[in-house]
């Protein structure tokens, strides 16, 4: 029988229409009602319901159920790499975008799905996706199936520093780059290079990376706008001695900023306890708190 917690959601009449004669055993077929199939929804996409309740409902006859039953995270492996042959194309773009969809489904989607482009974006843009699969992808005609194998955190400091030649002209690729903290810092201190060829639109997504190395930080922090330098001095990454000097910056975001950032030393947290700015007070007067409860 069904569990109580799970039984609750649905009410007896549905059962009898659906034909489900256990937990969630033998459900009807895929001509459900649109209410009914809203009222299994409060089962298949409950973030509670367990993985075995789950793969039984992967088997229903409708697709919408089999849908949402491949967007939960709790459905088990086994059953999303069977749902990723799915007829129905939004079924297998849920699988793929699923974070608990087994690396070799995503590989495979990612050949038998090669026309489905929406299909391929979400295998693109999922964390599991082996790295040999997310090269390949990388060099897709597609720009947009390029950014997001270059958002991709699984993706190799390899692929992403050959990304960041290859696709110099594309700045939705270029942006993603900047924002991925497995791109190695010596591409992230060519794009926060003032003196580059890479587009400056990038030095904010570039000034917010942990991964950009302190001396780049650095070279930013003198940037005219103070949203720049504010994304600088939020940096774990900053240098002591940058933060020193952006602790007497213009701006008081950016002196608050400092005052945030545990790298900042006390001397300069104790200048900012006095800054005629409120908020960057309250905001040193937290820091030196917490350093010296």
């Amino acid at each position: 029988m069904m569990s109580s917690c799970f039984k609750s959601l649905l009410p007896a009449a549905v059962f009898l229409a659906l034909g489900v004669t256990g937990c969630a055993g033998e459900i009807g077929s895929a001509d459900m009602s649109l209410e009914d199939v809203f009222a299994v929804s409060a089962i298949v996409e409950h973030e509670d319901t367990p993985p075995d309740e789950l793969a039984r409902y992967a088997r229903h006859a409708h697709y919408g159920i089999r849908e949402m039953v491949a967007g939960n995270p709790n459905t088990p492996g086994g059953s999303l790499s069977r749902l990723a042959t799915d007829p129905y194309r939004d079924v297998r773009k849920a699988v793929a975008a699923n974070s608990n969809t087994p690396a070799r489904a995503l590989t495979r989607m990612a050949e038998v799905d090669e026309e489905e482009s929406d299909v391929l974006s979400a295998v693109a843009a999922n964390s599991n996706t082996p790295a040999e699969t997310l090269s390949r992808l990388s060099r897709h005609a597609d720009v947009g199936m390029r950014r997001r194998v270059a958002a991709n955190s699984n993706t190799s400091a390899e692929i992403l520093t050959r990304m960041a030649e290859v696709d110099e002209e594309d700045l939705d690729v270029l942006l993603a780059l900047a924002r991925n903290s497995n791109t190695p810092a010596q591409i992230l201190a060519l794009m926060g290079d003032t003196h580059s060829t890479f587009p400056g639109e990038l030095f904010e997504p570039v000034a917010a990376n942990s991964n950009t190395p302190a001396e780049t930080l650095s070279q930013m922090s003198y940037l005219f706008d103070a949203g720049m330098r504010r994304r600088v001095a939020e940096n774990p990454n900053t240098g002591v001695q940058t933060l020193t000097r952006l602790a007497e910056d213009d701006a008081g975001r950016v002196r608050e900023a400092v005052a945030k950032n545990p790298n900042t030393p006390v001397q300069a947290l104790t200048q900012l306890v006095d800054d005629y700015r409120s908020y960057v007070r309250q905001a040193a007067k937290l820091a030196v708190e917490a350093r010296d409860p």
